[in-house]
């Protein structure tokens, strides 16, 4: 019998259930902290747009990204502290095989870390 290949659906709605800084990260002063983020995300001929936003936030900021088959990867820009240019934030993951979340990492500047998102 063959196997469903993992795909995003066009229009998807993910949540960030984890995301934690790695090692080095968190040894130059980044907190190890777990930060709720939902992403719609549309895709459309490989493209990826949409926005993310914190769990409780009104708004988002725009997402751009690509997709290819169960992988993803998208970004946007973020303000760490009010006088500070915003920076690219860029999420890199897999769909699992139970097409349920996305996995893979994230990084912020020269930090990253890992990150797990459940699809809604």
């Amino acid at each position: 019998m063959p196997t469903r290949a993992a795909r995003l659906d066009p229009m998807q709605t993910l949540r960030q259930e984890q995301a934690t800084f790695d090692d080095a990260s968190r040894a130059r002063g980044w907190p190890e902290a777990r930060g709720e983020l939902v992403c719609t995300l549309k895709t459309d001929n490989g493209r990826v747009t949409g926005d993310c936003k914190p769990l409780k936030a009104a708004e988002g900021v725009p997402v751009a990204g690509e997709v290819k088959g169960e992988n993803i990867r998208w970004q946007f820009d973020v303000v760490i502290q009010p006088v500070t240019a915003p920076v690219e934030m860029i999420y890199t993951g897999r769909l699992d095989q139970t097409q349920t979340a996305v996995r893979g990492t994230f990084a912020l500047t020269d930090f990253g870390g890992d990150f797990t998102a459940k699809k809604q």
